[in-house]
C-alpha cells in the first residue's frame, strides 16, 4: 500500500491524474496499476473520483470514464454510506492506521457485492485527498456469516440444554473460563456473574457438607484421567437447595499438563425426591404420611422388647377400623377412602398427647401404640377422644360424611412375645367393637373371647330360625285415652324356639344387639309387615289405624339398607294405615346430625315417627325438638315412682303437645297406672294390662274394620 501511495503521489504531481493524459506516466506503473484485482481509487475533499483503475470496471460493471467526477456515495449502500464517509474523514484526519471497512457496493445490474476498503491520505498541491483499494470480499463475508451461523447454533444449542455447560480451572473455587446460558436455570445467576468469580465462585454455591467430597472424587479422577461423575447439592440465588449431577473431564496438553476442566452440570433434584418416595414408599403411606405396616410392626417389636426388660413399662395397642363405609363408597368412589383416611390422620395427630406411634394399615384401618401406660382409664380416654372427634362429619369434596370407628384394645400387660400375637387379639377386641354395631372400643381379655364365642353361637343359631322360617309375628294394640278405641298395632318378633316355646325378641336380640344379624332380622319382620299389610288391605280397615314397628338405628345408617327400605314401601304401597318406626332416643343422642337427615329423608315417604324410650338417654330437649317426631313413648314403669317423677312426666307430656307430638306409655299394667296417665294428659296407652301381644287371627278385628270389612 505505501508503494502504490508514493506511486499515486508521483503520477499527482505530475498532474496526470487531473488531464488524464497518460502519456506522462510511466506506462509500467499503471499497467501494473490496472491489472491488480483490486479496484484502486483516489477521491477528493469533495467525495468525486479522480482516479479510479481497470479493476473498478472489473468489480462492478460501471465504466471507468463514467465514474470519474462523479461522488462516491452513489456507489455504496445507502446504509453503509455514513459510515463510509466517517472512516474517509478519520483517514483524511490522519488518526493513526484506519485499519479496513466492510461495506456493500453497488454493480451494474442492481446487484451487491461485499467489498473491503483500505485507504490513507495524501497531501498534493497543498491539499489533502484520499487514495486506497477495494477489494471484493463476497465470499469471505459468506463464508464468515456461515461460520458466525454456526457458531450461533452452537451456542444455542448449548444454551437451550436443561443444564450447564462449563470450562473451568482446577482449584477450591472452582473459577470458571467459560459457563452456558444454562447457569441461570441450574444456579439462579448469570454466566457473568460466575465466570472468573465476578460475583462469586462455583465452588461457593457447593453445599458446605458436600465441598470436600466434591473435592476429593475430583482430584481422584484426575490423578487416574478418568471422567468423573458427582451427585451434590447447591444453593441458589433464591436461598432454595438443590440437588445437582456433574460430569466431567481433565483437558491435558500433550505433554501431560492439566489445562483445564469441561463438563456439563444438571438439575437432579426431581429424581432425587422421586427416589426419596420411593423410599418412603416403603416405610410411610403416601396419602397420610403415617407409618406403613412393616414399620409400625417393627414399633411394636420394640416396644416388646422394651417391656420384657423394664418392668415398669407398659403400651397399649389400638386398631381403628371405620364403619359403614359402603355407602359414601357408592356416593364418592375409591377417593373417599383416601381422603377420608388423610383428615382422620390428622385428627389422630393432633388429638392425642402425648404423641403416639401411628400406622395406616389398610385403607381403612389405623394402628395406634400407646408407650408408657401407667393405667387402663388412660387408653380408654384416649378411645373415647379418638371417637368424640369423629362425631364431626369429614368434608368430601362439597359434602359431609358422618362415620364412626370401631377400636379394639391390646394391652401389654397381657405378657406378650410376639407382635403377631397382639395384633391378633386387637383384632379380636375390633371384632367385638364392630359385631355391636360399631362406633365403640372394646379391651380384649379372656372374658371377651367367652362373649364372642357365645355371640358366634347366637348368630349360628338364628341363622339357621331364619332359614327354616321358625320367626312369626305378634300384634299389640295400642289405644286412644281419649275414646277408648284401638289407635294402632305393634308388630312383636318372636321366636317359636321348638325346646323353648314362643320368644320374644326382647329375650334373644340383646345377644346379637348392633350385627348385621340384628338388620337381617328386622328385614324379615319389615317384609312380614307389609305382607301382612296387604292381605288387610283387602278389608275395609279404619284409617286411623297406625302399624308401628321398632327399627334398629344402625339400620338407617345403612344406604344398602335404605335403598331395599324404599323399594319394599314402593311395592307395598299401604294405603289405608300408616307407618310409624319407633326409633331409640340413645341412636339420636349418639348420631343427631346423622339422625335428622335420616328420618327427614323417610317422612317425605309418608313415614312417622316414634322417639322411644324417651328421657333413657342422654337426648337434650333441644335436639328433640330439632327432630321430625311425631310422638314420644315412655315407660310405664317410671309413672309409679312418686309425685315428683309424675310431675316430670307432666312436664313432659306438655312439652311434646308444645311440639305437635303425641305421647304413647308403654308398660301399662293396671288400672291405676292407666287412670295415671290419663290425668297427666297422654294420648296412648299399650301394655299387657291393656291388651297383651296375639296372633294374626287373636286380633279384635271388630274394632279395626269398618262395617263391611270381615277377616278371611
Amino acid at each position: 500500500m505505501n508503494a502504490l501511495s508514493n506511486w499515486l503521489l508521483s503520477v499527482q504531481r505530475a498532474k496526470i491524474l487531473h488531464t488524464g493524459d497518460e502519456s506522462e506516466c510511466r506506462p509500467d506503473y499503471l499497467n501494473l496499476i490496472n491489472c491488480l484485482p483490486q479496484a484502486v481509487f483516489q477521491i477528493e475533499t469533495t467525495g468525486a473520483w479522480v482516479f479510479l483503475s481497470e479493476g473498478w470496471q472489473r468489480l462492478t460493471g460501471f465504466s471507468v470514464q463514467e465514474s470519474l467526477g462523479t461522488d462516491f456515495r452513489k456507489y455504496f449502500h445507502p446504509q453503509d454510506i455514513e459510515v463510509c464517509s466517517e472512516y474517509l474523514a478519520r483517514v483524511r484526519a490522519g488518526e493513526g492506521d484506519p485499519g479496513a471497512l466492510r461495506l456493500r457496493c453497488l454493480i451494474d445490474g442492481h446487484g451487491l457485492i461485499w467489498v473491503e476498503m483500505r485507504a490513507r491520505s495524501i497531501v498534493a498541491d497543498n491539499a489533502t485527498a484520499v487514495v486506497g483499494t477495494l477489494t471484493d470480499v463476497t465470499e469471505r463475508v459468506r463464508e464468515d456469516e456461515a461460520l458466525q451461523a454456526s457458531h450461533r447454533a452452537l451456542s444455542n444449542l448449548i444454551d437451550g440444554l436443561p443444564g450447564m455447560a462449563y470450562r473451568g480451572r482446577n482449584n477450591q473455587d472452582w473459577t470458571m473460563e467459560y459457563v452456558s446460558a444454562g447457569s441461570r436455570e441450574l444456579t439462579g445467576y448469570a454466566p457473568a456473574d460466575i465466570i472468573d468469580s465476578r460475583h462469586l465462585s462455583y465452588g461457593s454455591l457447593i453445599h458446605p457438607d458436600d465441598r470436600e467430597r466434591v473435592w476429593n472424587e475430583v482430584q481422584a479422577a484426575l490423578r487416574e484421567e478418568r471422567r468423573f461423575e458427582l451427585v451434590y447439592r447447591i444453593r441458589t440465588a433464591d436461598g432454595s437447595e438443590k440437588w445437582a449431577w456433574e460430569r466431567g473431564s481433565g483437558i491435558f496438553s500433550s505433554s501431560g499438563e492439566l489445562l483445564a476442566l469441561e463438563g456439563f452440570i444438571i438439575d437432579v433434584t426431581q429424581s432425587k425426591r422421586d427416589e426419596q418416595r420411593l423410599r418412603d414408599q416403603l416405610l410411610y403411606d403416601l396419602v397420610t404420611g403415617l407409618r406403613t405396616s412393616d414399620l409400625f410392626i417393627d414399633h411394636i417389636n420394640h416396644a416388646l422388647k422394651k417391656a420384657k426388660l423394664n418392668d415398669g413399662y407398659a403400651f397399649a395397642l389400638l386398631l381403628l377400623d371405620l364403619d359403614r363405609t359402603h355407602g359414601p363408597l357408592n356416593r364418592f368412589g375409591a377417593k373417599f377412602v383416601d381422603r377420608a383416611a388423610f383428615q382422620i390422620s390428622r385428627l389422630l395427630k393432633d388429638g392425642i398427647e402425648p404423641a403416639p406411634v401411628i400406622s395406616r394399615l389398610k385403607d381403612e384401618r389405623f394402628g395406634i401404640l400407646l408407650e408408657h401406660v401407667n393405667d387402663i382409664r388412660e387408653v380408654i380416654n384416649v378411645a373415647r377422644s379418638i371417637q368424640d372427634s369423629l362425631r364431626a362429619p369429614l368434608q368430601i369434596d362439597d359434602s359431609e360424611v358422618y362415620v364412626t370407628a370401631s377400636i379394639g384394645i391390646a394391652l401389654s400387660a397381657s405378657g406378650y412375645e410376639r407382635s403377631e400375637d397382639m395384633l391378633q387379639d386387637a383384632e379380636l377386641a375390633l371384632g367385638r367393637a364392630r359385631a355391636l354395631g360399631g362406633g365403640r372400643y372394646e379391651v380384649f381379655d379372656l372374658q371377651i373371647n367367652a362373649k364372642v364365642a357365645a355371640l358366634s353361637q347366637m348368630e349360628d343359631e338364628l341363622q339357621v330360625v331364619l332359614e327354616r322360617n321358625e320367626l312369626c309375628l305378634y300384634w299389640q294394640p295400642t289405644i286412644s285415652l281419649q275414646n277408648g278405641r284401638v289407635g294402632g298395632l305393634e308388630a312383636r318378633l318372636v321366636w317359636s324356639h321348638p325346646r323353648r316355646g314362643n320368644m320374644f325378641s326382647d329375650q334373644f336380640i340383646a345377644l346379637v344387639e348392633n350385627t348385621q344379624l340384628t338388620i337381617r332380622l328386622w328385614e324379615w319382620m319389615f317384609a312380614a309387615v307389609c305382607a301382612q299389610i296387604e292381605s288387610w288391605q283387602r278389608f275395609s280397615w279404619k284409617e286411623d289405624v297406625t302399624v308401628y314397628l321398632q327399627v334398629p338405628g344402625e339400620a338407617l345408617l345403612d344406604e344398602d339398607f335404605i335403598a331395599r327400605l324404599e323399594e319394599r314401601l314402593d311395592k307395598t304401597g299401604p294405603a289405608s294405615c300408616g307407618f310409624a318406626f319407633c326409633i331409640s332416643e340413645d341412636f339420636i343422642a349418639r348420631n343427631p346430625t346423622m339422625a335428622r337427615e335420616r328420618l327427614e329423608y323417610l317422612r317425605a315417604r309418608n313415614l312417622r315417627f316414634v322417639l322411644d324410650a324417651f328421657g333413657s338417654s342422654t337426648a337434650s330437649l333441644a335436639v328433640v325438638q330439632d327432630m321430625p317426631i311425631d310422638m314420644i313413648r315412655l315407660d310405664g314403669a317410671t309413672i309409679l315412682a312418686g309425685q315428683k317423677q309424675a310431675n316430670f312426666i307432666a312436664a313432659l307430656v306438655a312439652f311434646a303437645h308444645a311440639l305437635h307430638m303425641k305421647v304413647i306409655v308403654d308398660g301399662i299394667e293396671t288400672e291405676q297406672q292407666l287412670s295415671l296417665i290419663r290425668e297427666l294428659g297422654c294420648d296412648y296407652a299399650q301394655g299387657n294390662g291393656i291388651a297383651a301381644p296375639v296372633a294374626v287371627a287373636n286380633l279384635p278385628y271388630e274394632t279395626l274394620l269398618g262395617e263391611s270389612g270381615a277377616p278371611r
